[in-house]
């Protein structure tokens, strides 16, 4: 993995949260509940995971072939 920082910027006395680096909020999406460290000291739920239709709703936006495979694009969100 290769991240690359251009320029990083802070406002205000005392920022309330925020992350510097995108490899800082990695998620394993194939474990069925992820902790991502200092956002939550809960689990979140997987969008693949086993009982994920208990905690999303999805939705088929568009799907397209390419070498003979079809690619299915899905939106996502919270039910």
């Amino acid at each position: 993995m290769k991240e690359v920082t251009i320029a990083s910027r802070a406002a205000g006395i005392t920022p309330t949260f925020s992350y510097y680096k995108a490899s800082d909020l990695q998620a394993n999406f194939y474990n069925n509940v992820f902790v991502i460290n200092g956002l939550s000291a809960n689990g979140f739920v997987s969008p693949i995971a086993a009982n994920a239709f208990s905690y999303y709703r999805y939705k088929l936006i568009g799907q397209t072939v390419t070498n003979g495979r079809t690619i299915d694009k899905i939106n996502y969100r919270l039910a």
